[in-house]
């Protein structure tokens, strides 16, 4: 798998933990957006793209993103939790 489609995971209300393998290269717009019981992701080094609002909406989650990515985490309506730059 190297993209998750826009809206593929949106409102999976019981979706609690992601994991995207090295290979991940494109997380589509609002593909995770409204997932409340999120509460973990990595996104990979490699990723390319993080589609806009990719996690929106998603109040729990612990999101961990390389600095180079955190330009494409902006105009979220409800953010993630907590956003750890590595």
């Amino acid at each position: 798998i190297t993209t998750i489609g826009e809206y593929a995971f949106a409102t999976c209300e019981d979706l609690q933990y992601v994991y995207l393998p090295e290979g991940m290269v494109v997380i589509g717009k609002k593909a995770f957006r409204g997932c409340d019981e999120l509460s973990y992701v990595r996104v990979p080094d490699n990723c390319k793209v993080v589609g806009e609002k990719a996690f929106d909406g998603c109040p729990r989650l612990y999101l961990s993103i390389s600095e180079e990515h955190k330009d494409m985490l902006s105009g979220y309506d409800t953010p993630p939790m907590f956003i750890d730059h590595r």
